[in-house]
């Protein structure tokens, strides 16, 4: 009888053993998925900063600014980028208008939710939510991302067309009388202006 305690006991004390030795692993193995993923992190925003001294590096902003189709050329999101960031705030939310504006370096871009216009500019260099604003309204005629999507191929077909001294001043995606529309107006280095409209699809 006591022997078969003693070997109880004996079992009991090699299972507890053996418990806290994969606790200690699992513990480890959890420090370990965490420093990785804080190295990754510092890693990131190492990159982040590179990129960031170099987009402030006159010599690169010049470069930019030939390569750009942009009057502004420090335009670094595309317009479906744009749409992209405001949507993080609004799922679910229809798109009634994206556009752009090298003047005022903002893309503005209007959602519809249920029962209200959501106006939402945006930082068209660093993708900051500059302003947000409600209203109540009820719309009924909406684009559709994929629509936002071929405004670059819009805009450098203009550009095409009307020649490569011109750059995007602004444009607007809407729907005008059931259409979906794109209205873009361009600016070369005399000052010209030249608008052009195309149906998106």
């Amino acid at each position: 009888m006591k022997f078969k305690k003693i070997l109880l006991i004996a079992t009991i004390s090699l299972a507890l053993i053996s418990c806290q030795s994969k606790n200690q692993n699992t513990n480890n193995n959890v420090n370990n998925k965490a420093n990785e993923n804080i190295n990754s992190s510092q890693e990131n925003i190492k990159n982040n900063q590179n990129l960031n001294s170099k987009a402030d590096d006159g010599k690169e902003r010049k470069s930019n600014s030939n390569d750009s189709i942009y009057a502004n050329p420090s335009t670094m999101l595309k317009g479906s980028d744009a749409l992209h960031l405001a949507l993080e705030n609004h799922s679910g939310a229809q798109i009634e208008s994206v556009g752009y504006d090298a003047e005022d370096f903002v893309y503005e871009i209007k959602l519809y939710n249920i029962d209200s216009s959501y106006e939402i500019e945006i930082n068209p260099e660093s993708g900051e939510i500059i302003k947000e604003e409600a209203e109540k309204e009820i719309e009924k005629d909406f684009i559709s991302a994929d629509q936002v999507a071929k405004a670059e191929d819009l805009i450098s077909k203009a550009i095409k067309e009307k020649g490569p001294d011109f750059k995007v001043d602004s444009w607007e995606m809407d729907i005008e009388n059931g259409v979906c529309k794109i209205e873009i107006e361009l600016k070369n280095s005399k000052a010209e202006e030249v608008d052009v409209t195309y149906d998106v699809d």
